[in-house]
């Protein structure tokens, strides 16, 4: 049983939990938990880019148009301010962006974006990020990171917090200030962009410890997704290939963007998934077409090499051949509710990054913001940890001792007989097909009350174990997702109801 204190503790190793790590004072110990290994999560496989807000006014205009104006202007302009200097950080680094032949800065254009504006690497953007931060990491003694350690609950007590977590065995650690930095909730779905152990992790331990959570209803689908009927976790097509003229097409052949929005295959992304999820409705398909076979060869091949070799593997030459995709659970805009500086309303407890819901996206988040977003905050919340002083926490080595043997005796009388594995199957299901990209009250009701009676009989058979948690935090989220759903009763950026009236239609 191990009972050990940081200064600062932050649960997950992604481009949040990596930058705020590195902008904490040295002089602070650090522990870093990862679910698996370090860097690993959905900010390696972010192809598109980051937004450079080189033209505040226009991106201001963009990001509040994605959101459907449900954003939080402050939040914004901290977005815009602060951007220069957290991008400078990453170039600082060692980030490798691209350039021309005479060293400037190369930008890109995507969904939602009247301008180019997105710094990138090639189309492995999220990669080359994750690659420069762990390798500074490695590098600076007052950073542990512990590998394959699901953190399975926080307990919040006056000046200190105690983070739960089960690696090789049951441990307690504390400190002052605890980090959530977990991403997102895609293993929610059946169909999804974001890696295996994506499931929603911190929102879950975060609701369980009272934290607030908020907007959990906004999820975003990407619009193209690739069409498999076997990949547990979905090849993305990122939005920059229809930021440099790819197309969208039915399963006729005919582009149909027109008919819905005037930027056509480069609207935000909740109106280009609704579009094509009525498509595939009128012409009874499974999946549309992305076509970029008008675009030279050369040039595909050097400006996405990676989404290029992954279609050819599968025997697709996207410079001959259209790619099958489809709206895919990609996002979620919702989460752990924060202030400005990353602060939840438990002393101590901060979030950044996909789990955390700073007010940036709105109802719908327009491309690349999320990058962005997440190292803007997440240096914020290190100013705020560098702010806080060093004198010992009031807690006792005995008494955490004492907690880890209390809660560990709440599992002591139960021997869980379930199918964990089953319910996650049949939540993945009911999400996919009930709460996904149209919605109706009907569905959503009795989705619920049928989460509602796994969830008890998940409580009614607890155990002790990464598999146990890992089901009940999908359960956690999907109650949260649907709840929310219910509740909001206007359309609105990516919450769409088809049963609400024409009226109700916000955009």
């Amino acid at each position: 049983m191990d009972c050990l204190k940081y200064d600062v503790i932050i649960i997950g190793t992604g481009i949040s939990g990596l930058f705020t790590a590195l902008n904490i004072d040295k002089r602070k110990n650090i522990l870093m938990l990862t679910k698996k290994a370090l860097g690993s999560g959905s900010s390696e496989l972010a192809q598109g880019g980051i937004v450079s807000c080189i033209d505040k006014d226009s991106h201001y205009k963009d990001t509040l148009i994605a959101g459907s104006y449900y954003n939080e202007k402050d939040a914004i302009i901290t977005l815009q301010d602060e951007s220069e200097d957290s991008i400078n950080k990453l170039i600082e680094l060692g980030v490798d962006f691209d350039k021309d032949e005479s060293g400037n800065f190369l930008y890109t254009k995507e969904g939602g974006h009247s301008n180019a504006r997105i710094l990138h690497h090639k189309d492995a953007t999220g990669k080359e990020i994750i690659r420069a931060l762990t390798d500074k990491v490695r590098e600076r003694k007052n950073i542990k990171v512990l590998e394959n350690t699901s953190v399975i609950d926080i307990l919040s007590k006056k000046e200190i917090n105690a983070v739960i977590s089960i690696g090789d065995s049951l441990k307690i650690f504390y400190a002052k200030s605890v980090v959530i930095a977990t991403g997102g909730i895609g293993q929610v779905y059946k169909n999804t962009t974001n890696p295996l152990d994506i499931t929603g992790d911190g929102i879950a331990i975060a609701s369980r410890a009272g934290i607030n959570i908020c907007d959990m209803e906004f999820v975003q689908f990407h619009p193209t997704g690739m069409y498999s009927v076997d990949e547990e976790r979905r090849t993305l097509i990122s939005e920059a290939v229809r930021g440099e003229g790819a197309v969208l097409r039915n399963i006729k052949g005919e582009r149909f963007m027109e008919k819905y929005h005037e930027m056509k295959e480069l609207a935000p992304r909740d109106i280009v998934s609704i579009s094509i999820f009525k498509e595939l409705i009128e012409t009874n398909s499974d999946y549309i077409f992305l076509d970029v076979t008008h675009l030279d060869k050369d040039f595909i091949k050097n400006r996405f090499p990676n989404i290029y070799e992954k279609c050819l593997s599968l025997g697709i030459d996207i410079s001959k051949d259209y790619v099958k995709v489809s709206p895919t659970q990609h996002y979620l805009m919702g989460g752990i509710e924060t202030n400005l500086n990353g602060r939840t309303n438990l002393n101590g407890i901060f979030a950044c990054g996909e789990c955390a819901r700073t007010g940036v996206h709105g109802a719908n988040r327009l491309a690349s913001n999320s990058l962005l977003e997440g190292i803007v905050f997440a240096n914020r919340i290190s100013r705020e940890i560098n702010s806080i002083s060093f004198s010992e926490a009031s807690i006792s080595k005995e008494d955490l001792e004492k907690d880890l043997k209390l809660y560990k005796g709440k599992f002591n009388n139960f021997n869980c007989i379930l199918d964990l594995d089953d319910i996650k199957d049949n939540i993945k299901e009911i999400m996919e097909k009930y709460v996904g990209v149209i919605k109706n009250d009907e569905n959503l009701t009795r989705s619920l009350d049928t989460i509602n009676k796994i969830k008890q009989s998940l409580e009614n058979n607890l155990k002790l174990s990464k598999d146990y948690f890992e089901v009940i935090n999908i359960v956690t989220v999907s109650k949260l997702i649907i709840e929310g759903a219910i509740k909001r009763k206007e359309n609105i950026g990516a919450h769409f109801k088809a049963d609400l009236r024409r009226d109700c239609i916000v955009r």
